[in-house]
């Protein structure tokens, strides 16, 4: 609505200074009611400009406040959402806060990071199997007699 009033009112500007210029170019005839004319058409554009900043001022407003209440709107929906999600996990045998760490982390993790994880705890595990084999190696080469069990004791 503010769009048509706004370009309803550009037309009758752009109408009234063609007018004024029209009498300006028909000479001196009637100079004093020709000023006169000049003067009010004059002041007519100057308030028309006026509506016109006015209701450019609020189209822009407008803009600013359609974009606010989206950004509201999607803020509220988003906010819902978590909401309903928080509930659900509290009322769920799933409560995070009775979780271990362990399980918090398995939960957040992704396949491709728990895959990657196992990889290295079989790394891991592969390397203290191999160390402690080693180190039973030894003692049974330099000292057998520490891997024997008192039976006494």
């Amino acid at each position: 609505m503010w769009e048509t009033k706004y370009n309803e009112m550009l037309a009758i500007s752009s109408h009234r200074e063609q007018e004024i210029f029209e009498l300006q170019a028909a000479g001196d005839k009637g100079r004093q009611s020709h000023a006169n004319v000049v003067k009010d058409m004059q002041d007519e554009i100057r308030i028309l400009n006026q509506d016109i900043e006015e209701l450019s001022a609020r189209k822009r407003s407008d803009t600013i406040i359609g974009r606010l209440q989206g950004k509201v709107d999607r803020i509220q929906e988003e906010n819902a959402h978590l909401k309903e999600m928080t509930e659900e996990m509290l009322s769920s045998d799933h409560n995070p806060a009775r979780a271990t760490p362990l399980a918090l982390e398995i939960d957040s993790a992704s396949q491709e990071e728990i895959a990657e994880a196992y990889t290295l705890m079989q790394r891991d595990y592969a390397a203290l199997r191999s160390y402690v084999d080693k180190l039973l190696m030894n003692i049974i080469a330099e000292a057998p007699h520490l891997l024997c069990v008192d039976s006494s004791s």
